[in-house]
Order: structure tokens, then sequence, then C-alpha cells
């Protein structure tokens, strides 16, 4: 991104304020409720593109993310239990030498978020263990969602047993949408259907427009502390090193997905004005067109 979002950043900045002001007037209701909170996510995104890259742990309950950021540090930085749900509080763990950039995160993550530092994960990235998205608390159900939709990167993590499940789908098919960055991590995978699972999974993502994101397979071994041995979970361990080693494609990764989630917003806003916002006065309805081709305009020019 050039100059941190030089001309996103004012275009969301005047979208929040004519979206808010539709609020205000009572106009468009539940649809424009949900745009205020998009753009309220984006802008801090556009702002700060010098934190670390976000990659956001999610899956469904009990899928074992909390063993999986646990096991990638080497220490229970998460708590994981036989509990559901486990992960109640949001887990965000990252270099120790990123400390200062980690400043720039908070305006991303939910209030409370534990943090924790760690030199196990590498340098210019973020770790964020997250609730289960179908929780039964429907507050971290809705935390997890948000997540997913600051994020960077996304690693949806899901299991041999849980991997057709209906809602972390309904997710898979969003970020396949809006083109966001995700990576799949299968869990707890018996070593006799190993073969048999990931394939049928990776037909599945191939499907629903995931053919490209990497699919890694975490073998069921048994583990200790919550923690699962180092040579279950290479692959995670290689993708985030090389996203640790390379600037440029941490760039790439987090211009792809914001550049997605922008187009999502602009999507929203033209089938908002078009129908949800029909019989609303032009006063209402210029501000929001005149931004959003702003928007538009600053996407074209920035995340090209």
């Amino acid at each position: 991104m050039t100059d941190t979002g030089s001309r996103l950043a004012p275009a969301l900045a005047s979208l929040l304020v004519a979206l808010r002001d539709l609020v205000q007037r009572g106009v468009g209701h539940d649809e424009v409720r949900w745009l205020v909170t998009a753009t309220e996510r984006l802008q801090p995104r556009v702002t700060a593109s010098v934190s670390p890259l976000l990659v956001v742990v999610a899956g469904s309950t009990g899928a074992g993310t909390s063993t999986l950021v646990n096991s990638l540090c080497g220490r229970r930085v998460s708590r994981a239990s036989a509990l559901r749900p486990t992960t109640r509080v949001p887990v965000l763990v990252h270099h120790p030498d990123d400390h200062a950039l980690v400043a720039f995160l908070p305006t991303r993550l939910p209030d409370p978020t534990d943090v924790v530092r760690d030199a196990a994960v590498p340098r210019g990235l973020a770790l964020l263990d997250s609730p289960g998205l179908d929780s039964v608390e429907p507050h971290n159900a809705a935390v997890a969602s948000a997540l997913i939709d600051s994020a960077d990167l996304w690693v949806a993590v899901t299991s041999a047993a849980r991997y057709a499940d209906a809602v972390p789908w309904s997710h898979l098919g969003r970020a396949a949408a809006r083109h966001a960055t995700t990576a799949v991590v299968l869990n707890r995978v018996p070593a006799r259907a190993a073969g048999e699972v990931s394939t049928h999974l990776a037909t599945l993502l191939s499907g629903a427009g995931l053919a490209d994101s990497p699919l890694i397979v975490v073998e069921e071994l048994p583990g200790a502390d919550g923690l699962l041995p180092h040579e279950a979970v290479p692959g995670l361990h290689r993708l985030l090193e090389a996203l640790g080693d390379s600037e440029p494609s941490r760039s790439l990764v987090r211009r792809s997905s914001l550049s997605g989630a922008v187009a999502e917003l602009l999507g929203q806003l033209e089938v908002v004005l078009g129908a949800g916002l029909a019989d609303a006065p032009d006063d209402c309805r210029e501000p929001i067109r005149v931004a959003a081709t702003s928007l538009e305009a600053a996407r074209a020019v920035e995340l090209a």
C-alpha cells in the first residue's frame, strides 16, 4: 500500500460520516448499521499498515485452535481444555521485538484481548487465537466472526470429525467471495484416514472457490500439556516462517485481503443504495455515492 492508506482513509472517513448520519435519522436500519460496522473495521486497516500481519486462528469450537497456537509457540500461551467453549477471550501472541508495532492493532481487536510476547512467533506476524465460530455463547461467536473480518490472514481450523460443519463453511464462502487470504488446517486426522479426508476436503474447497488456499493436514498424535509434538505442525510452521521472512509477501497478503474487504463493502453499498435507500432523500444518498466513488478510485490506485 502506498503512503499508508493516503487515499483510502479519507474516503472511508467520509463514508462513515454519511452512514452515521443515516443511522441518526433512522434510515436504513440493519443494513446501514452493518455498513457502519464494516467501515469502522476497515479504518484501522488502512491507517496502520506498519503493524504486524494479523493472523487469526479460528474455527469450530473444539477444533483445536488453542492447541495449535500453543504448539507453534512451544508452550502454553492460550488455554486449551476439553471444556466448551475453551477460548472466551481472544489471545494475541507476537514477537517481543514487535511490541511497539503491536500498539497499532488494538483498534482491530475486541476488548478484552490477552496479549502475550513470545519469540517463537516470527517477526512481522501477530497470531490471534479466537473463540469458536459456532460457540454456544452468542457473544463469542460474534467476536470470532468480527475477528475473521479484521484478519489479514485467516487460518481456518477444522477437524476430521467436523470439516463439513455448516457454520465454518458459511464463513469460508464469504472469505472466497471477497478473496480474503485464507489457509485451512485439517486438524486431528487419524493417520489411516488422512489421505481420504484431506482429498475430500480439498475437493470441497475447490468447489467453494478456495482451490488456491493452502491445506495443511495435522495428524492426530499424542500430546502433552496442551501441546502437540513439533513434528505434527511443520506445514503451519513453514507457512508462517515464510511470511515472517518476507515483507513483500506480508504486503501482498495484507493488500489482497484489504482489497477484498473494500470490494465487499462497496458491493453492499450498491445494494443498499439501489434498494434499501431507494426512497431516502437525496441529501442522504448523495454523500454516500460520492464517498463510494472516491473509495472505489482509491482502491483501484492503492490496492492494484
